[in-house]
């Protein structure tokens, strides 16, 4: 069947338009693809030349919504019922906020109350964003053994982060022999609950008799993704 609009037509099945289609229209859905017998199909199919490069198929089953390439290999689907993707890759730059990481420029003698070792660059964070980090060094203890611990804490900053459980920071600490080098490593992720800028540092402390850590043995690096 056809009908007039405008002087052209609106084609039957089976023909092919040529030139660029425009539906101008105030309806909240001005272009329906019914597949009446409900069953799988290729509702859409995009070619060049005459070649298909890529298709929006439905299924019924879930993930129901799925692009394909021209293959029929399956790019990118996503499930009706909760909204995930079934199929997709998502590229670490789509999640990532900022990456900082730095190391001592200088020898650092770490005290009892605690010393900073290296701290990162200022951040800007959201709420709900997470800061996954990780912190080493490596210390030389002096002539009394000691306990030898690292924490990484917020230095800085309007955000306000935290730890599992509430902790601002968390840290590591094991018995350190007396003039023996030894390692230290912490990590965890923070919970940002108020947006702003922060900034993170690594800090140790040394019980019994200082610590030295020796220039750039002492480093941080921090991911913050988008929460």
């Amino acid at each position: 069947m056809r009908g007039s609009l405008s002087g052209g037509y609106v084609r039957k099945t089976g023909d092919t338009m040529s030139g660029a289609l425009t539906i101008a229209t105030s309806a909240a859905q001005p272009l329906i693809i019914n597949r009446s017998d409900a069953s799988d199909g290729r509702h859409l199919v995009f070619q060049r030349g005459g070649i298909t490069q890529a298709e929006i198929a439905i299924l019924n089953a879930e993930p129901k919504l799925r692009i394909r390439d021209s293959g029929a290999n399956e790019r990118l689907t996503l499930r009706s019922d909760t909204g995930l993707l079934g199929t997709g890759l998502i590229p670490l730059s789509m999640l990532r906020v900022d990456e900082q990481t730095a190391q001592n420029a200088g020898a650092v003698t770490l005290l009892a109350g605690g010393t900073q070792v290296t701290v990162l660059a200022s951040m800007t964070v959201a709420v709900g964003d997470r800061i996954v980090y990780v912190g080493f060094f490596r210390a030389l203890k002096g002539a009394t053994s000691g306990l030898t611990w690292a924490a990484v804490v917020q230095q800085t900053g309007t955000a306000v982060i935290a730890e599992a459980l509430g902790l601002t920071g968390a840290s590591h600490e094991t018995a350190h022999l007396l003039n023996s080098t030894e390692f230290r490593r912490i990590s965890g992720i923070f919970r940002v609950t108020t947006a702003g800028t922060v900034t993170i540092g690594l800090n140790g402390f040394s019980q019994g008799s200082n610590s030295t850590v020796a220039i750039n043995d002492g480093q941080l690096h921090a991911l913050v993704l988008r929460g």
